[in-house]
């Protein structure tokens, strides 16, 4: 618990119930538990608790948040329940930092970056720093109006997680405009854990805010601005940066347009066609032959396909695919896949294989996976790379399947690693 939270208890005026905790009794009788938290008379003692019941049952206690009366503690409720995976993430800021390279599962900041508002001092202006409902107003109320010094200063009077989210909170404030990523991007600089995800959101604004009609020229513009940010600020990072917007506008932009803009996609950089070849590999998932689809939709054929699906279910993996394979696989290059939530897939210089491997990910990243789909590229003796990549996902998402031993006992180099991890 961030020391915030202790300092507030220090503070607190009326006792929690005796005997075993809120968080322990959450388990086997919320109703209670809600109603004691809503009769609390303490709003500070309140939200101490509830901040302790959302991080201890990420995801699980919306009935709490609108059991609240309206106020900080039921808008952090709220907008904690709406992202339980921010409480899953460890309580050190280091799986928040880029280590220099892509990663396999997120894409943090750069250490100087992350460190922007290390020197601020706590600004919290006509607000006492307990009242979080004034605070957060006022934070936002910044946000709004571009001020993003004067939102720092009001987070900056919170510690921990709370002042977290409150960096993440205000970077969401701040205004629509081509200039979005420059202006909202510092905020994020302040979430620490929560970075990566403020940086998708940042990046998921950017698509779902443009009332522009769709083009290559504006998404070619918007992946300039972004290049142009890192290059005064950490230019090695420049490239990881636009590579998860593209596989953003792959996703939101390209994966949801209908029908599915092949215009757009055939006047895109070459650099870019991996990203669209994702696109159309999210939005074949569903179809009763994904691979055959997605191949004629490549060479012309019908653009009229389903968009593909957002993160949440059944799109929501439970973890990155592809791990530990950069180290041991030559020949292959990494993209983000389906914006913040896939991870990276490997990419390869022949467009009909690359169009393979986009759709085995996509197949197997699908909540529950398309086993059958995976079991049709193994059957394809004419495709050794699809080989081996539809064992290597079985092995991550179905290391029980019979065709992982059957890779084993193979004597192929290629399949005997897929089905061992290597």
């Amino acid at each position: 618990m961030a020391a915030m939270f202790w300092v507030i208890l220090a503070c607190r005026q009326e006792a929690l119930p005796e005997g075993p905790s809120l968080v322990e009794r959450y388990g086997t009788a919320p109703e209670v538990v809600i109603a004691e938290v809503t009769a609390m008379a303490d709003p500070v003692a309140q939200e101490v608790a509830v901040l302790s019941l959302v991080e201890s049952w990420p995801g699980q206690t919306a009935a709490l948040c609108k059991a609240l009366p309206n106020g900080a503690a039921r808008d952090r409720c709220a907008r904690f329940n709406s992202r339980p995976h921010l409480w899953s993430i460890a309580g050190s800021s280091s799986s928040a930092r880029w280590s220099g390279g892509a990663g396999s599962r997120r894409l943090g900041l750069p250490d100087r970056f992350l460190e922007t508002w290390s020197g601020t001092p706590a600004a919290p202006g006509d607000c006492a720093t307990t009242d979080h409902a004034c605070l957060e107003a006022a934070a936002r109320s910044f946000a709004e109006a571009d001020d993003i010094s004067g939102a720092a200063g009001i987070c900056a009077v919170f510690s921990g997680r709370l002042a977290y989210d409150c960096f993440f909170a205000a970077s969401e404030m701040v205004p629509y405009g081509p200039d979005l990523y420059t202006r909202a991007m510092p905020l994020c600089a302040g979430s620490g854990d929560y970075a990566p995800e403020c940086h998708g959101h940042v990046l998921l604004r950017l698509r779902a805010g443009d009332y522009n009609p769709l083009s290559t020229a504006r998404l070619e513009q918007e992946a300039d601005s972004i290049r142009q940010f890192w290059l005064t600020r950490e230019p090695a990072y420049a490239p990881f940066a636009v590579d998860l917007y593209w596989s953003t506008a792959a996703s939101r932009t390209l994966g949801t347009a209908q029908p599915f803009p092949v215009s757009v996609f055939s006047t895109l950089p070459a650099s870019v066609h991996p990203h669209a070849r994702s696109a159309i590999a999210l939005r074949v998932t569903g179809t009763e032959d994904p691979l055959a689809i997605a191949t004629a939709v490549l060479s012309g054929g019908s653009a009229d396909l389903p968009q593909a699906y957002s993160p949440g279910a059944p799109m929501m993996p439970p973890s990155k695919l592809w791990r530990g394979v950069r180290q041991g696989q030559s020949g292959l290059s990494w993209i983000f896949f389906n914006d913040v939530r896939g991870g990276q897939r490997p990419v390869h210089p022949d467009a009909t294989t690359d169009l393979g491997l986009a759709v085995l990910t996509a197949c197997a990243m699908r909540q529950p996976p398309r086993i059958d789909v995976l079991e049709d590229a193994y059957a394809d003796l004419n495709n050794p790379l699809l080989r081996w990549g539809a064992v290597r996902l079985l092995f991550e998402i179905s290391p029980s399947h019979p065709i992982i031993a059957e890779a084993k006992e193979s004597g192929d180099p290629m399949l005997v690693a897929a089905a061992t991890g290597r």
